[in-house]
């Protein structure tokens, strides 16, 4: 009787020692399981060394950040890969005369942040596409098709697998959604841009909730315009690249 008490109580303390470590699990999701959703990486045809990798840019589901959230959050992630590019400034053309200016200050909102000239000012360009052209271009397109009716935009980095620099980018907003500038109604163009931005420097997404309230959180809303000024750990994800 006595044994049988103690593999009792042996496996009730397993048991419960395995469920509330499979609760803690799910409470805090791993960062990964997200990115592996949102982020495609496939070869370049006819370049081996080559891939390309894109960041698909969703809705956000909740509205409500949660409490905690700050901008004084210090959490920023580089791509894994490391990459970066051979030499600054780095160009770039726009195909949209309407949101020209604003998508020009998403991107300088980085080089307000460094010592380094990041980004030239950028050209008027016609079309736009997602081809390996040598040419970095941010361009309004439909996506729904393509990647789903709650895309807002997604950006494709070319790289070379073994030297890590970067090649060429290729920014696309969706026009399958309503756009703007500070419209409550609309996605405003400054600040998807500025979240986008932080792709083409080699910065990741991140998904937790605390980091809500910083520029590189990959999720967004209509009306919001909190992603047009870094937080904290935006800075400190472009510092840790670029320096001060």
């Amino acid at each position: 009787m006595k044994k049988l008490f103690v593999l009792f109580f042996f496996l009730l303390t397993t048991c419960l020692i395995v469920c509330s470590s499979k609760i803690a699990i799910a409470e805090q999701p791993s960062d990964d399981e997200d990115i592996r959703t949102k982020v495609m990486i496939h070869p370049v045809k006819g370049e081996p060394e080559l891939e390309k990798m894109l960041f698909i840019f969703r809705k956000a589901k909740n509205n409500t950040p949660p409490v905690s959230a700050g901008e004084d959050n210090p959490s920023y992630k580089l791509i894994a890969k490391g990459l970066r590019w051979a030499s600054l400034p780095v160009s770039y053309g726009i195909n949209s005369s309407t949101y020209f200016a604003v998508v020009e200050k998403g991107f300088e909102e980085w080089d307000n942040w460094s010592s380094k000239e990041i980004f030239n000012p950028p050209a008027v360009i016609i079309g736009g596409n997602l081809e390996r052209d040598n040419s970095n271009t941010v361009s309004w397109q439909p996506l729904t098709t393509l990647f789903g009716s709650d895309v807002i935009a997604i950006t494709q980095i070319i790289y070379n697998t073994r030297t890590k620099i970067i090649l060429e980018f290729d920014m696309a907003f969706n026009t399958d959604l309503p756009w703007g500038i500070a419209n409550p109604a609309a996605f405003d163009a400054q600040n998807i841009t500025t979240h986008e931005a932080g792709h083409v420097l080699s910065l990741s997404d991140l998904y937790r909730l605390q980091t809500s309230e910083l520029t590189m959180y990959g999720y967004a809303t209509e009306g919001e315009l909190k992603k047009q000024t870094l937080g904290n750990g935006d800075k400190l994800g472009l510092w840790s690249i670029f320096g001060k």
